[in-house]
Parts: C-alpha cells; structure tokens; sequence
C-alpha cells in the first residue's frame, strides 16, 4: 500500500460530516485501506480545535488511545523473534524494579499475563513520575504501593497498569526509553511520518484537542489532553488515521513493512490474532474481547474513550482481536 497516495473520497467525507453532526462529534478522521494494493480512502470533517475554529484535515494527529498497546505488543513480539523475550518466563525475569504489595504473585505474572489483562494487577493507576526518561522507570518501582484485585491468571480485568510494565520490559531489553524503542523499530521502518508520542514533537504538526459538549449543544475544549508520559505505553500514541492503518496493514501483510522488510515474524502475527482466553464486555455492551489488541480479516472497530478524546480505529478488512 503507499501511503503517501491516499484516494481522495467525496461520497466518505459527505457520510463522515452526517455522522459527526448527527453525534454532536466536534471533528473527526477516518481512513480506511479496503484490501487494495495501493488504494487508501480517506477524509476529515470538523475542526480540530473549537476555540480557535481550526479545521480537521487528513494529515491532522489524533490521540488514539488504548491502540497504542497494539504497538507496545508488536514491540515486544519483536523481542521474542530475536530470542531476548519468553512471554511465559516471570516478568521479574526482566524487571528488578517490578515488585508488588503481594511478592508471591508478582512472581507468578508473566509478560504473557501483561499483554492478555490477566496479570490481576490494579488497572486504573495513571501516577504522572514527571517528563524525564526515567519516567516509566519510576512509575514502575511505584508499583509496590498496590496489589492484586484477583489471583494471577484468575480471570482477565482491564490492566492499563500492566501495558507500562510491558513497556518498561521493551526498555529493560533494548536500553531505550519506550519512545525511542518504538521509533527506531516500528515508525521508521514503516515510515509513520504522522505518529508521534511526545507533546514537543507534537507540536510542528496540526493536533486534535479534545471537546465536551452540554446537552445544549455548547462546546469547550476540555481541560487534560493527555495522559502523563509515564503511562505511554498504554496509550499515549497521537496519529494520522492513515498511518494507523499502514501499522494494521504490517499485520494483515504477514509481519511485512510496505518496503518488503520483514519487521515481525509471521509465528508472531499468528500469535496476535489468536482469541484470547475469554471476551471482557466493552463499555458499550459489545464483546471487546482481551487485550493487546491484535488485527485479522474480517470487519470491526476499536477505541478508547476518556475524559478528553475519543479514537476509534476503523479498517473493513480487519478486525481488532486481543493476544493470547
């Protein structure tokens, strides 16, 4: 697929802008890679900021939320490739400074129970350990001031907490911070012009702010964009929609990067498009399924509401499954 060439569509950006007016959706992106070689539809509709009435264009950053663990994963599936990573050995294996309230079961999580949200470490721990380099670091050796909410490999809950463990694991490996690690092993050889991490890098592109509207239709720009850097590699990823689909594309493609090279075995694409042990309900009712987030034939979607921003990624051809 080239991704520089996007097909550009009136019938997609006539039935984006209906679908923002009817939702009350302040500005929206949509691409979508129909299977194709080399055809990528794409359009954008509203603006990015209200405040300053700035419109939403294709090439515009989004924050694509709880996507980014697709990411993180495909990391750390490349790590397995290269022999340095056992998705069953102990994450302690890994990390000296895992350690939670509980010793005997920290012992028992492996990367394995990480990626597939059955590690029964407290989900919902967004700690902000500052900008530096070690934040993620810290924000690990923090975790010994919380517990388990259910045995290791009970049962599957949610775990944002878990996904900057398995971050700090893709740094421990690679002597990287996680940002540089997903740089240098996924952007650039995929060549994601349009996927950035941090709000300094952010800033030379047009990015979308998050909105609140009232029931009476008013809007204001909500008050936190992001999550801290911290928690990147749970979901702090802002990008194109055309790129997010040249990254699902490296899946449906075998583990093969647009330019033919082979960034990820095709044992470890299986492997992420494998079902997990059993489905989780999203927040909409919906079987979401177990996370990572992997992609297969087929037709879905994924997102990751908070308090500031919605993303959602939508591929006819793929459908978003979770690891296993």
């Amino acid at each position: 697929m080239d991704s520089g060439q996007p097909r550009p569509d009136d019938e997609l950006s006539t039935l984006l802008e209906r679908l923002c007016t009817e939702h009350q959706v302040v500005g929206a992106q949509l691409a979508i890679d129909d299977g194709r070689a080399g055809v990528l539809r794409e359009a954008a509709t509203g603006v990015l900021n209200a405040e300053l009435d700035t419109p939403a264009t294709p090439d515009a950053l989004f924050q694509i939320g709880s996507i980014t663990k697709v990411y993180t994963t495909t990391l750390l599936m490349q790590l397995v490739d290269q022999g340095r990573l056992d998705l069953d050995a102990p994450g302690a294996d890994y990390l000296t400074d895992f350690a939670l309230a509980d010793a005997e079961q920290t012992r028992l999580v492996t990367t394995r129970d990480l990626l597939r949200h059955t590690s029964g470490i407290e989900g919902d721990i967004f700690w902000d350990t500052g900008r530096g380099d070690d934040c993620v670091r810290r924000y690990v050796e923090r975790l010994g001031e919380i517990g388990f909410i259910h045995p290791v490999g009970a049962t599957a809950s949610y775990c944002n907490a878990g996904f900057v463990v398995a971050g700090r694991i893709v740094e421990e490996l690679t002597g990287q911070t996680w940002d540089e690690a997903l740089a240098e092993h996924l952007l650039g050889p995929l060549a994601l012009t349009h996927t950035q991490t941090l709000p300094e890098r952010m800033i030379r592109y047009a990015v979308a702010h998050g909105h609140d509207v009232d029931d009476g239709g008013a809007v204001t720009l909500v008050q936190r964009w992001a999550i801290p850097r911290s928690s990147g590699p749970a979901g702090i990823i802002a990008a194109r929609a055309r790129d997010v689909c040249v990254f699902a594309r490296l899946h449906l493609d075998h583990g093969r990067s647009p330019a033919g090279g082979q960034l990820l075995s095709e044992q470890s694409v299986r492997a992420m498009q494998k079902e997990g042990p059993g489905p989780l309900p999203s927040a909409d009712g919906a079987w979401a399924g177990l996370c990572s987030t992997g992609v297969s034939p087929g037709t879905g979607t994924t997102g990751a509401p908070t308090d500031s921003w919605r993303s959602y990624a939508s591929f006819p051809s793929v459908t978003l499954r979770w690891f296993s």
